[in-house]
């Protein structure tokens, strides 16, 4: 519980909001962007879904909404709980960016109980992050650039212990350290080493996942946690 504890916090944190800075920037690994992985209609519907997000379409977005689809571990679903915990039609309201944030990191199918083709995103929350069963998502965070710094302190001009690509490290005690960039704590080579936030993502962040069928595509997930 401490763990999922200190997770939480450090999603809520970063929710607040990342700053962009050149020297280091996201680069979704070449799996998660390559249409040849995808099945023809899956590719269709992330395109489409693409689309709306990039023209804000709530309209668009609803329709493919299930009325099961799960918006919240709280009991919130379908259309309704979209409308209760992302106020959507609000000027300020954050459901764009998430999706936005999503789509940039990349996906990668699979396919659900029943054999149906399904689309997961971004892809750190859709693969076995941990090969250690002691190991939630909540104890690691997966880098999502190529090249990332690793450093000694929580600051940009820190000695750099070591560079990280998309892999996955595991949390430190502390695992989250606030100032003029959010950084996350991580263990590495024996010491704590700091990530900038916005090129490491928790697992269990906010994740989307597409059931595509015979009949379209529709939105079974839209959650964050667990």
């Amino acid at each position: 519980m401490r763990a999922r504890a200190r997770g939480l916090a450090g999603l809520l944190l970063l929710a607040a909001g990342h700053l962009a800075w050149a020297q280091e920037t996201v680069t979704p690994p070449a799996a998660a962007h390559d249409p040849s992985r995808l099945d023809v209609a899956v590719r269709h519907a992330v395109a489409e879904l693409t689309d709306i997000v990039a023209r804000r379409d709530l309209d668009g977005f609803r329709q493919h909404l299930r009325a099961d689809a799960n918006i919240s571990f709280g009991g919130d679903v379908g259309p309704q709980g979209l409308d209760l915990v992302w106020e959507p039609t609000q000027s300020d309201t954050k459901l764009w960016r998430a999706l936005q944030e999503i789509l940039a990191l990349g996906g990668v199918q699979e396919t659900d109980e029943y054999g149906t083709p399904q689309w997961c995103a971004p892809s750190p929350a859709c693969v076995d992050v941990t090969a250690d069963p002691a190991l939630t998502g909540y104890d690691v965070v997966v880098v999502t650039g190529t090249g990332v710094a690793v450093r000694a302190r929580p600051a940009a001009d820190a000695p750099v212990l070591g560079r990280a690509s998309h892999r996955t490290l595991v949390l430190a005690d502390d695992n989250f350290a606030q100032g003029a960039q959010d950084w996350w704590a991580v263990q590495w080579q024996g010491r704590t080493g700091y990530v900038r936030g916005d090129l490491a993502r928790s697992p269990v962040d906010q994740r989307i996942a597409l059931r595509v069928d015979a009949r379209g595509w529709s939105v079974v997930y839209f959650v964050a946690g667990d």
